[in-house]
C-alpha cells in the first residue's frame, strides 16, 4: 500500500502531514523557564568599576580638529617622524597603569 504524505493528491490513501516544531518538556515547564527571574545575580568588582568609569567619562572624547588636520598634513607630506623611544615609554606607562 502506498500512502502519500506530502499533501499532494486527493485520492484515498493520500494524507497531509504538517511539520510541527519539536518542543521539549511540558508547556508548564516552558512557561516557568521563560519567566523565572535571575535571583541572586551580582556583578563582580571589575564590572562595578567598569560601570563607574563609563559613567564618569564624557560620552564622547573631545577631538582637536586643528591638530588632526596638522598631523594628517605632516603624514601625507612625509614630515611626520615617529620617535620609537617616546612610543616605548608611553606603552610602559600604559602597562604600569594596568597593574
Amino acid at each position: 500500500m502506498n500512502s502519500k504524505i506530502d499533501g499532494i493528491g486527493n485520492g484515498p490513501g493520500s494524507m497531509r502531514v504538517d511539520a510541527q516544531p519539536r518542543r521539549t518538556g511540558s508547556p508548564e515547564e516552558q512557561v516557568t523557564a521563560a519567566v523565572t527571574p535571575a535571583i541572586g545575580l551580582r556583578l563582580g568588582n571589575d564590572s562595578v568599576e567598569l560601570r563607574a568609569a563609563r559613567q564618569s567619562q564624557p560620552s564622547e572624547p573631545s577631538v582637536d580638529a586643528n591638530r588632526v588636520e596638522k598631523l594628517r598634513a605632516a603624514i601625507e607630506s612625509g614630515d611626520y617622524k615617529i620617535d620609537p623611544q617616546a612610543v616605548a615609554a608611553r606603552l610602559m606607562d600604559i602597562e604600569g597603569s594596568l597593574r
